[in-house]
């Protein structure tokens, strides 16, 4: 489906049909995040909490790197 997008007094408004409001789940009044993951608007729940598991790979360092822990030998049919 493609929509213009419109300039508004404070910013740009993108039109969504309330179909497909409703099947994401949100309705009107609701309160959104928005972010820009990978070229293409997000739209989020803000009471679910999203994680970007490559900005939290980024800020592995030497410093906060776990140590090993060591689960012993193999008990079932898994493979080390």
């Amino acid at each position: 489906m493609q929509v213009h997008i419109t300039k508004t007094e404070h910013g740009f408004a993108v039109p969504i049909p309330e179909e497909t409001l409703l099947s994401a789940g949100f309705k009107e009044g609701d309160v959104v995040n928005i972010y820009v993951r990978k070229g293409c608007l997000e739209v989020t729940d803000p009471s679910e909490r999203r994680y970007d598991v490559e900005k939290m790979v980024a800020q592995i360092t030497d410093e906060n790197l776990p140590d090993y822990i060591d689960s012993g030998p193999p008990v079932g049919r898994e493979i080390w």
